[in-house]
């Protein structure tokens, strides 16, 4: 259930570390305008791609200050909710995990 980023073929952790490079700054530049909705969007793509990067302790704090700003009903939630327990699953945190996905009502294997 993550949110989708476009991987071209053949390109690797280099060409997600610069979009990850871009990103930078993106966030606060949205919330001065007031776009918080579209920030929170942007760090849950961050969060995303430090996944990939394999750099989870980096990505868990960002997609567990996402999750709690993000309203209840919204369909980001599940997303966010499902990065941050993939977050401490390769933190070795299964039981904050599964307590996550239990919340959010997500399978292990969505």
């Amino acid at each position: 259930m993550p949110a989708t980023v476009p991987v071209q073929p053949g390109r690797g952790s280099s060409q997600r570390a610069k979009r990850l490079g871009r990103l930078t700054g993106v966030p606060d530049r949205l919330r001065s305008i007031e776009a918080f909705g579209e920030a929170a969007q942007v760090e849950a793509l961050i969060g995303e791609l430090l996944l990939r990067l394999d750099r989870p302790a980096e990505a868990e704090p960002l997609l567990s200050r996402v999750l709690g700003g993000l309203p209840a009903a919204s369909r980001q939630v599940r997303q966010t909710a499902w990065l941050l327990a993939r977050a401490l699953d390769l933190l070795d945190r299964p039981a904050e995990a599964a307590v996550l996905r239990a919340e959010h009502d997500l399978d292990e294997d969505d």
